[in-house]
């Protein structure tokens, strides 16, 4: 049997307990495209048409800053830029002590270069 929503994780909400971050960051991680979506992407063989139509999605707060005529490293920095946006919005939905846990996801993306550091 399922374990009751205490009444401290609905909006509005001071306590930033454990489970209303848990509410918060599953309901924000669960929009993702539907199959319908992915079929309509799947024939778009060039870039400008496939994010055109992936800002039709989802996706489309992921895609904020990018545009077709980026080159690679560019498109790289601004996807890790909104990771890292990504993770301290989670951090703050998280309780106090758990917030410097979650900002420790921000070295995720560096972790392959700072292996060749290492």
């Amino acid at each position: 049997m399922a374990r009751p929503i205490p009444v401290s994780v609905f909006p509005g909400d001071s306590d930033n307990s454990l489970e209303y971050a848990q509410v918060r960051i599953q309901a924000h991680l669960s929009r993702w495209p539907t199959e319908s979506d992915w079929g309509r992407l799947a024939p778009l063989n060039r870039f400008a048409f496939y994010l055109e139509g992936a800002r039709k999605t989802p996706m489309a707060s992921w895609l904020e800053g990018i545009r077709p005529d980026q080159d690679v490293h560019a498109l790289e920095a601004t996807l890790r830029h909104r990771m890292l946006q990504e993770v301290d919005t989670l951090a703050r939905w998280s309780p106090q002590e758990m917030q410097s846990v979650v900002r420790w996801c921000r070295l995720l993306p560096y972790l392959p270069f700072l292996s060749y550091l290492g």
